[in-house]
């Protein structure tokens, strides 16, 4: 089991380039898509990192995986695609909530 303090892990982050462990988990997160590799990449428990992503309102499957549904910033709710459009670097969606109506645009990174 892996303990750490709040100095060490804000270390790693900033040896990584991130201003602070929440950035670093985030940033690892998104790029690496998966807990297990964020974990070992910061020498963190996988349980720790998902406390922390859990904390930060990172929806996560139960395999540790981003979760493909998006909630509705206002309310929580679930919503529709009501648009979706694809470019060269990215894909842009528009969603509508289906609790309080709610228009919502997110953006999608398209990977090689």
């Amino acid at each position: 089991m892996r303990y750490y303090n709040e100095d060490i892990l804000q270390e790693r982050a900033k040896k990584l380039g991130y201003s602070n462990i929440e950035d670093a988990l985030l940033g690892l997160y998104n790029k690496l898509k998966s807990t297990e590799r964020v974990a070992d990449t910061l020498c963190l428990s996988r349980s720790m990192v998902t406390r922390h992503l859990k904390g930060l309102g990172v929806s996560l499957r139960k395999n540790g995986k981003p979760s493909n549904k998006f909630k509705c910033p206002s309310c929580g709710g679930e919503n529709l695609i009501r648009d979706s459009r694809k470019t060269q670097t990215f894909i842009r969606r528009r969603h509508q909530c289906k609790n309080c109506a709610q228009r919502f645009t997110t953006y999608q990174t398209l990977e090689d």
